[in-house]
């Protein structure tokens, strides 16, 4: 259930994103994801399943740039990187980093 809830959410961020004003030039939009999954788990399909989404969906206006297997550093990493605008999706339980978010309120 949570990770539904957490696709559901990531769908809305980004189709927010690409609502929010695109270029007229270039309505592309680049996203980079990082998940900790390792390759083949469900975790690391299910993001793939959603850029693969996201880009038909849009007809290849949204492309995401997947990171797996903490290949962006560990989840507190990840999400630094997502507060400073360095990367826009992490995949990721972050029931164990409550504090993060309390600090960045």
């Amino acid at each position: 259930m949570k990770r539904l809830i957490s696709v559901v959410v990531v769908f809305l961020l980004a189709a927010s994103l690409f609502a929010a004003g695109v270029a007229e030039e270039d309505p592309r939009v680049e996203l980079t994801a990082g998940s900790v999954d390792a390759v083949g788990t469900i975790g690391e399909r299910t993001v793939n399943y959603m850029a693969e989404y996201l880009y038909e969906k849009s007809g290849g206006n949204i492309v995401v740039e997947h990171y797996p297997a903490n290949q962006l550093g560990q989840p507190p990493d990840m999400i630094e990187q997502c507060s400073v605008g360095a990367l826009d999706i992490v995949w990721a339980d972050i029931s164990n980093y409550v504090p993060i978010f309390i600090n960045h309120l």
